[in-house]
């Protein structure tokens, strides 16, 4: 097991060390916490509360939630503009990765 501070964080049982490098690296190289430092988290959480939490329902088709997040964009766009969401999709466009944080240059 690596030393604590050194790649991975030091475990006593359950227990996890979360020092100030694991919580730094954890910030720059994770997903999740790549998503949550996005312009697009507030439509995110929103989007994924109103899908999933607010009626109590764990499993959706992806045709069903890809619907509900078009109407959810749709919906957003018509309150706040265009520049409230992030583009439509279409291929060859790296914008949503960038934006998500899950281009090359990100990871590196």
């Amino acid at each position: 097991m690596a030393a604590p501070g050194r790649g991975r964080p030091a475990t006593d049982g359950d227990a996890v060390d979360l020092d100030y490098d694991i919580l730094d690296r954890l910030r720059q190289h994770h997903p999740a916490w790549r998503l949550l430092r996005s312009d697009h988290v507030p439509l995110i959480a929103s989007f994924l509360h109103r899908a999933f939490i607010a009626p109590n329902q764990r499993l959706l088709m992806q045709s069903d939630l890809a619907e509900a997040l078009e109407d959810e964009l749709f919906t957003l766009r018509e309150r706040a503009g265009d520049g409230a969401t992030p583009v439509p999709f279409q291929p060859g466009n790296e914008t949503i990765a960038r934006a998500a944080g899950t281009d090359d240059e990100a990871a590196r």
